[in-house]
């Protein structure tokens, strides 16, 4: 049976705008922040990698330009304001400079552990806001998989019990939304087979990450809870 290894990615770490772009964005301070990134979600990344000593892959761009969890099939990857501001070389050479790129590198690091005869557990890290377009979310964390995949579907079963059991965190899965489409995990899954790679999104209540002392709490009991998964897998 092969070892499991840990490694993460997070494709909405950033906020940056290339200066190329900045001249025809409104004012940055008009923008939401969750319309530009994930807030805590470059900050959770690096703690559980530093804690746990594992690969990790972080973003470099704006979603507001282009989103690197969102399929580039159909333009499905280029924000709304990127689709009707920008003209069709400025959509390729952010697709070729950054989504493509980013893609590929997720891809070796991946590939370096596999090719090891090691499994990847792929966690990619995000935060959604708990107000929402009139929707308040009272769920601490999403753990979200492809139900058709056995692998995914047990590892997912597995970790949040290990939450429910040991932290007072509301649990869902597959929650804020479905983690079969649209999104880096899906493409992967169709790049290496089930017994090399599970591909997993965490969903964290960005409330819950605003101020340090809840960061840390939030922070340790999720990385325990991660650390246990490893153990048992």
């Amino acid at each position: 049976m092969k070892k499991t290894l840990l490694v993460l990615t997070c494709e909405h770490a950033s906020q940056h705008i290339p200066q190329t772009f900045q001249a025809q964005l409104p004012a940055l301070h008009t923008i939401q922040p969750f319309e530009l990134y994930d807030p805590y979600a470059e900050q959770l990344t690096l703690s559980i990698a530093n804690t746990l000593k594992c690969d990790y892959q972080l973003g470099h761009i704006s979603r507001y330009l282009i989103d690197l969890n969102k399929n580039h099939q159909q333009d499905h990857c280029f924000s709304s304001w990127s689709m009707n501001n920008l003209n069709a070389q400025q959509r390729l050479s952010l697709l070729n400079d950054e989504y493509l790129q980013y893609r590929q590198a997720c891809h070796e690091m991946f590939q370096k552990h596999i090719d090891k005869g090691l499994q990847v557990l792929h966690v990619s890290i995000h935060t959604f806001n708990p107000k929402e377009k009139g929707i308040t979310h009272n769920t601490a964390i999403g753990i979200l998989y492809d139900p058709t995949r056995h692998g995914e579907k047990e590892v997912a079963r597995i970790w949040n019990e290990l939450l429910l059991k040991r932290t007072d965190f509301r649990v869902r899965l597959n929650y804020p939304r479905s983690g079969r489409f649209d999104n880096i995990t899906s493409h992967m899954r169709k790049q290496f087979e089930q017994s090399d790679y599970i591909g997993l999104e965490l969903e964290c209540n960005s409330s819950l990450l605003e101020n340090p002392a809840s960061y840390d709490d939030f922070c340790e009991q999720l990385i325990h809870s991660i650390y246990s998964l490893i153990e048992m897998l």
